[in-house]
């Protein structure tokens, strides 16, 4: 009695008050062991923990689902009304034995019950995480590899992640206490309780081999030749080009909190116009490492960053959010010039790309060509920022380059180049067990999946809400 009469009394006193009535409720939690708010996971981790329900009053209930979650959520707010798109790509769910449960299944008022569960990261995800149709083979072998946890806020990440808030990437242990199903919501089983524990997943990445950039991949430009003059207000002096090398992948640790360094080569070559010009002096060079995030609302057909530019807009678009995080900028002490024959070519030609001699035009050569190769190390502010991997998903991708910028002779003629950079994440002795074991169950997974050729209709992602 004197239970009931303090509750009614508290709810007087908080009427009195002008308060808001809120009556008080169950209580469900999430608890992980060994886990700590920077703690990240990788391929192979194990997430262990319990699912503690302390109910307030007896509560019958049906069932209890404890589930592993990675959800992709996107927002495009360019368009007059904004749209949103969420894909599930992981959900693991934890067996629970009928012995577990009370019997009968009732949760008892003031008695916690307590579940435990125990999941792995998986190396990578199954072939049904990704149905859509590709036009880039490539596609299907980047979409069944997980992606990095990614977001705002200190929920994903202590440091800025290089991101847009409407591109997230979430993983998150789930708990559900579900009830009869409910006509209201078409017989689905009512939610009586739910809560979440959300973690921070950095999948190992392989490195990958350099891609094959050609004309046709306009966000590229790996090489160029730009005519140099003797002074300002002089005549040219020839023609300077360079062509850089991809460079090996950055390499991330297994927590994301710091990198290796990675190099650059730059080959450069010089075509006087007279003879016995001498090759201009390379003043200095800097660069900028430049993230780049594609996301949308429909599943990607392509590798966003290949390829040409469409030849009209695409509805719904997929966007691009860029970061620039300046790497350097040092001066050029010495360039040792090697001399080489070589046809003649118009000084006067220029291209973002290179190009072949026409045969016809191509002459003996009547005066040297200079070569030679700039190695330029780097490393990346990993102290500073936190770089996420390469990856594509069907909704979100994160690739990286770097601007490449030469200033040479007199002029101080600018030449720009921007390059393909990997962002890999080292391998873990689990992620490297779990990986095998992952590539025989993938290799089952395809030998059993039925030969049966059929047209697909719509293109929406299983999971989309």
């Amino acid at each position: 009695m004197s239970s009931a009469f303090e509750t009614a009394s508290a709810i007087t006193s908080a009427l009195s008050r002008g308060g808001k009535l809120t009556l008080p409720k169950s209580s469900i939690s999430v608890r992980l062991f060994d886990h700590y708010h920077q703690k990240v996971y990788g391929a192979g981790s194990a997430i262990r923990g319990e699912v503690v329900i302390s109910p307030l009053r007896d509560t019958r209930f049906e069932n209890i689902e404890i589930t592993f979650i990675g959800v992709t959520r996107t927002t495009l707010v360019a368009t007059q009304v904004p749209q949103r798109s969420s894909h599930t790509f992981l959900k693991l769910n934890m067996p629970i034995l009928e012995s577990k449960y009370p019997h009968p299944r009732v949760l008892e008022k003031g008695v916690p019950f307590t579940l435990p569960f125990h999941f792995v990261v998986p190396a990578q995800l199954t072939l049904s995480a990704c149905r859509h149709n590709a036009e880039d083979p490539r596609v299907r072998d980047y979409h069944t590899r997980l992606p990095p946890t990614m977001g705002p806020g200190s929920a994903f990440w202590d440091k800025y992640d290089l991101a847009p808030e409407t591109a997230i990437v979430e993983y998150f242990v789930r708990a559900r206490v579900l009830g009869e199903p409910d006509e209201s919501s078409g017989n689905r089983p009512a939610r009586l309780f739910e809560a979440t524990k959300a973690v921070r997943v950095l999948p190992n990445s392989p490195e990958d081999a350099p891609l094959d950039i050609t004309a046709e991949d306009v966000k590229y430009t790996v090489s160029k030749t730009k005519s140099v003059r003797k002074g300002v207000f002089k005549g040219k002096a020839g023609r300077f080009s360079a062509a850089a090398e991809q460079p090996p992948a950055i390499m991330l640790g297994a927590d994301g909190r710091h990198a290796g360094d990675s190099a650059i080569t730059v080959r450069l070559g010089f075509e006087p116009k007279e003879f016995g010009e001498a090759p201009p002096r390379v003043k200095s060079v800097s660069a900028k490492l430049i993230a780049r995030t594609y996301y949308g609302v429909t599943p990607a057909r392509t590798l966003p960053d290949m390829g040409r530019l469409p030849d009209f807009p695409v509805e719904p678009p997929r966007l691009s959010y860029k970061v620039a995080v300046p790497l350097f900028t040092t001066d050029v002490d010495h360039v040792t010039w090697h001399e080489a024959a070589a046809a003649r070519r118009d000084s006067g030609y220029s291209t973002e790309h290179g190009s072949s001699i026409d045969e016809d035009r191509a002459k003996p050569a009547a005066e040297p060509t200079h070569t030679a190769a700039l190695y330029i190390p780097f490393d990346i502010p990993a102290e500073h920022k936190t770089f996420l991997p390469t990856f594509h998903s069907c909704l979100v991708s994160r690739v990286y380059s770097m601007q490449l910028t030469l200033t040479v002779g007199p002029a101080n003629t600018t030449v720009s180049l921007e390059v393909p950079v990997q962002v890999a994440v080292e391998p873990t002795d689990d992620a490297l067990a779990l990986g095998m074991e992952a590539a025989e169950a993938a290799e089952l997974e395809e030998y059993l999946t039925p030969r049966l050729l059929q047209l697909r209709v719509g293109e929406n992602l299983p999971g989309y809400a």
